[in-house]
């Protein structure tokens, strides 16, 4: 694999646009899910939460679109930072699925969202196929 988003889920001749800076990278995938991965060992503060926002809104053109964000390598989101995506994520966002790297992770992430209210549907996976599989069933409705 010589990029990012080559994973064992993101064919590369399904991604397009592809928008990144060192900590993360945002693509269209399948032209129909905005995607934000943040890198491996990243630290997400404010800046760099507006600049992926930016990305996003940017791939969208416009659209809402479901957003699948892959945290699965990140290093840790300040308060900031996640006060940042809480307030923007509806601009661009019909929905959020995150993927987490475990159980624990996904925990710890619903608490944090019970306390913080989004006002579109947001859940979290431990796989993006999950997580693509919800975000179908949330463009269907």
């Amino acid at each position: 694999m010589n990029t990012l988003y080559e994973t064992e889920f993101f064919a590369p001749d399904k991604c397009s646009r592809k928008v990144g800076q060192p900590k993360w990278i945002c693509f269209l995938y399948e032209d129909c899910y905005n995607v934000q991965i943040i890198k491996e060992n990243a630290l997400i503060e404010p800046d760099d939460a507006n600049a992926i926002m930016d990305a996003s809104a940017e791939l969208a053109e416009g659209r809402m679109l479901p957003m699948l964000v892959d945290m699965r390598h990140v290093k840790d989101v300040t308060r900031e930072a996640r006060s940042v995506f809480q307030k923007r994520a509806p601009e661009t966002g019909r929905a959020v699925a995150m993927v987490v790297p475990s159980m624990i992770a996904r925990l710890i992430a619903n608490l944090f969202l019970s306390m913080n209210l989004m006002p579109i549907p947001i859940r979290l996976f431990n796989s993006c196929e999950e997580a693509i599989e919800w975000l179908d069933n949330i463009q269907r409705q």
